[in-house]
């Protein structure tokens, strides 16, 4: 017994002196993002006295220490912490895997008003998720600007110049609408309900060739990713806000409940307004009503794997078009989608996860609401769309490298016809009935990979992407079929695009982009049929045999990232071959007599584009940061010498903002120039735009825990402006939609989480 008792002593003091020199023996681990199993590069840890930067591979080295937690954090991760037990199985495992939350490859801009423990895990939060159309929040980009027929609806991003189809607008990676109106009252944008998107990224130039043809860029909004919890637990949030100008009155709400397999979310708003004032007190036609209501179901099947139903239904009613003949009556669109992800951990597949969606837009304008004196004729155009496809992709990872690879679908198909009753003049009485859409559908599909490769400072990036376009028409109308005698047209587009990535030291880095993507004409470009949806006020027939344009095109990106600034440099050229544009064709007789004629889409030989954006951040003293954003594109048709139309001119913005009382009290005031634009195109009837200057001011306070009120003025000295991309009156050349004068808001949030 004595012996044993010496042996078990022996043994005693032998353990603990093992344990005390291991706590005291430099361990390595490593951090590895959860889904490509890449390392993660320049995440700052902390451990007790012991601070550090993770290197190339991922690694940090930390001596264990009792009863200490481990603190990291990284731009593209955010902040997280880890317990003793947690560093323990860290320590016998060598690794720490975290999940990506933000994208930062491509030249990118991330949409965000307020971010969690200032890092970058961009959520939109409940003030900005009031908004009734996303095209107004994509306007908070320097880089991106709308064009606008109505003053409060349906404004459709232009970013760089590259606008419409040349944009892949796109929600979790795929599902889409496509627009049924003929003018575009309805782009995807408008249909995008807010309150259920927490990150917006903006992918800029043809380098992001996964989630589609990504001719000028891609704009991917992403939902909440679903939490899941031991207990049941339920959340809700109740906003509204007000504006004085416009009487405009937002609303939005949303329910969830979550357990260990089940997070459901459901959501609804409703916004609506009337005529607002210009600054020079011009009354601008702005009536509008908006609502939406869906839900989010994710059921997790097992540790790894997840399906994520979502269903949204979006209408509109009564909205004001001034720029255009007719106003939107009705607008009623479904949005389905479901996605599954399988992730598997420790091999070379990595995960696998396939997304299906189907929308459908059912839409009516008509001249019913338009005061005409006198009134020669009614005129209705009742269409619709259907969209429907999806998406499978796999990650792989060998090593170093990480490989994306999968294919897609994306079906749109558009009918629809106007009806013109004439009430006057010697066909007073008569009914007549045009072909729009003419039933026309485009198929594409996809085929992708893209292989991220990790070496030393550098990080290379290669992408490809080919795709199948089938277009045809089902309904050929008969003075369509005169001028386009073969209306089923297939191509083939390829796509391939080159990234690398300089890491210098630990605050500077060096991205060079290139990349050469190719996209078909859409529906208006290929089948639009006789029906004015241009800058002008001529009508635009299709031309199904169209051929692809090409855009090759660079960026070069200077970054720098310090704990008080940051700065990006953004240069970027791009060149295009067999531009897709429109000629005027004095051989076509327009379908209404008042239009100045006919144009058909074609091709101009090449176009050039290039330009700048700069973004600069700085925290200064007291709790203030300051923010400044510019940007620029010059752009002309290299065949006439003329510049292109519809070109945002060059934009100052500069953001002064405070944080008090653990950042329950917040202001901001934003100061926004924009030069005059005289660079116009002529051939498309474009005026020379003045410069304007706006200064916004907003204030909030976290009164409760689950509550905060926001007050503001927008456009404080009520200056009379109007954008260089807004349209001008119907029926004027020379009157355009003004802008907002004066508003003040008002804002409550009731948030229980």
């Amino acid at each position: 017994m004595t012996r044993i008792l010496r042996i078990t002593l022996i043994l005693a003091i032998f353990t603990q002196n093992f344990k005390l020199a291991v706590s005291q023996v430099t361990k390595s681990i490593q951090l590895i993002d959860e889904q490509t199993i890449q390392p993660i590069v320049g995440a700052n840890f902390n451990y007790e006295n012991q601070i550090g930067v993770s290197d190339n591979y991922g690694k940090i080295q930390i001596e264990f220490s009792p009863n200490a937690t481990l603190k990291l954090s990284h731009i593209n991760y955010g902040q997280w912490i880890l317990s003793t037990t947690e560093i323990s199985t860290a320590l016998s495992t060598g690794k720490i895997y975290r999940e990506n939350i933000t994208v930062n490859l491509k030249p990118f801009s991330i949409i965000a008003y307020h971010t969690n423990n200032q890092t970058n895990r961009i959520d939109l939060n409940s003030q900005e998720k009031l908004n009734h159309d996303a095209g107004a929040v994509l306007n908070t980009d320097v880089s991106i600007n709308s064009i606008k027929k109505s003053g409060v609806y349906g404004f459709d991003p232009v970013l760089r110049g590259f606008k419409y189809e040349q944009l892949n607008i796109i929600i979790n990676g795929s599902c889409a609408a496509t627009a049924a109106c003929p003018n575009r009252m309805d782009p995807i944008t408008s249909q995008i309900p807010l309150n259920t998107i927490q990150t917006i990224q903006i992918l800029k130039g043809p380098y992001s060739l996964r989630f589609g043809n990504s001719f000028g860029g891609s704009i991917n909004f992403l939902t909440a990713n679903p939490i899941f919890t031991d207990t049941i637990k339920t959340i809700s949030r109740l906003s509204t806000t007000y504006e004085n100008n416009g009487n405009v009155f937002r609303s939005e709400g949303m329910f969830g409940l979550h357990n260990k397999r089940i997070d459901l979310k459901i959501v609804g708003s409703w916004s609506q307004g009337i005529d607002y004032n210009a600054g020079n007190q011009t009354l601008v036609q702005s009536d509008f009503l908006r609502a939406s209501f869906g839900s989010d179901l994710a059921i997790k099947l097992t540790n790894n794997q997840i399906i994520n139903l979502i269903i949204n239904r979006n209408l509109g009613r009564n909205i004001d078009f001034p720029s255009l003949p007719m106003d939107l009556i009705h607008d009623d669109t479904w949005m389905f989608s479901a996605e599954h992800g399988l992730i598997l951990k420790q091999r070379k597949l990595n995960s696998w996860k396939t997304l299906i969606y189907a929308t459908h837009v059912n839409h009516l304008m008509d001249n019913s609401l338009k005061v005409l004196n006198p009134r020669t004729m009614n005129a209705k155009s009742p269409t619709q769309t259907l969209n429907y496809g999806g998406r499978t992709e796999t990650t792989w990872n060998f090593g170093n490298t990480t490989t994306f690879a999968g294919i897609d679908l994306k079906t749109e198909n558009a009918e629809g016809s106007r009806t013109r009753e004439i009430l006057t003049g010697s066909n007073a009485g008569k009914l007549f009935t045009d072909n729009i859409w003419q039933n026309s559908t485009i198929v594409r599909n996809g085929y992708f990979a893209e292989t991220n490769i990790v070496s030393s400072n550098f990080l290379y990036v290669i992408a490809g992407r080919l795709e199948i376009n089938n277009a045809k028409a089902n309904e050929v109308a008969p003075e369509f079929s005169v001028i386009n005698s073969e209306t089923n047209i297939t191509q083939l587009n390829s796509s391939i695009s080159l990234g690398i990535i300089k890491n210098f030291a630990k605050f500077y880095s060096i991205k060079f982009w290139a990349g050469t993507s190719q996209r078909s004409g859409g529906l208006t470009e290929k089948y639009i049929n006789y029906f004015s949806v241009g800058r002008d006020a001529y009508e635009l027939v299709g031309n199904p045999a169209i051929k692809p344009e090409r855009n090759n095109q660079t960026d070069l990106i200077l970054e720098i990232k310090t704990v008080k600034i940051f700065l990006n440099v953004n240069l970027f050229a791009s060149y295009i071959t067999d531009y897709i544009t429109s000629i005027k064709n004095i051989d076509l007789k327009p379908r209404i007599a008042t239009s100045p004629g006919v144009r058909q889409f074609t091709n101009t030989d090449n176009v050039f584009k290039t330009g700048f954006e700069i973004n600069w951040k700085q925290y200064l003293f007291y709790s203030i940061q300051q923010q400044a954003g510019i940007a620029y594109t010059y752009a002309k048709n290299t065949e006439n010498n003329e510049p292109l139309s519809e070109i945002a001119p060059f934009e100052l913005r500069y953001l002064l903002a405070g944080k008090y009382f653990n950042n329950k009290l917040n202001f901001e005031i934003l100061l926004r120039h924009v030069l005059k634009q005289n660079r116009i195109s002529v051939e498309f009837g474009e005026k020379e735009t003045p410069s304007f200057t706006t200064l916004d001011f907003g204030i909030s306070y976290k009164m409760l825990k689950f509550m905060s009120i926001a007050s503001g003025v927008q456009n404080i000295f009520n200056k009379t402006h109007y954008e260089h991309l807004n349209r001008s009156i119907s029926g004027s050349t020379t009157d355009y939609i003004f802008n907002r004068g004066r508003s003040l808001y008002f804002t409550l949030v009731v948030d229980f989480k």
